[in-house]
């Protein structure tokens, strides 16, 4: 909480998201888990992980996931931000 500058002021964590399909909170489970990732959320397509390190690296993630059943189709990885969505 607080005002939308000191937010993107204060978050610079680097964020992997993954796009794909099989993800479960066994596999979210195991990703908290690992030592280089601070947070795990799973949405209906995807996966975002906060990650604690700008060198932390995205391939034993991607590792772990295919080998627990999970499809990957696409990675993005970027630092947090603030969105405006516009909502219908």
């Amino acid at each position: 909480m607080g005002s939308p500058d000191s937010l993107r002021m204060g978050d610079k964590s680097p964020r992997v998201k993954i796009t794909g399909r099989g993800f479960d909170e066994r596999m979210v489970a195991l990703l908290r888990q690992r030592p280089e990732v601070a947070r795990v959320d799973l949405l209906p397509d995807r996966l975002e992980i906060e990650l604690l390190g700008e060198d932390a690296e995205n391939e034993p993630l991607v590792s772990l996931i295919v080998q627990n059943g999970g499809e990957v189709e696409e990675i993005s990885r970027g630092e947090a931000s603030l969105e405006l969505k516009k909502c219908s």
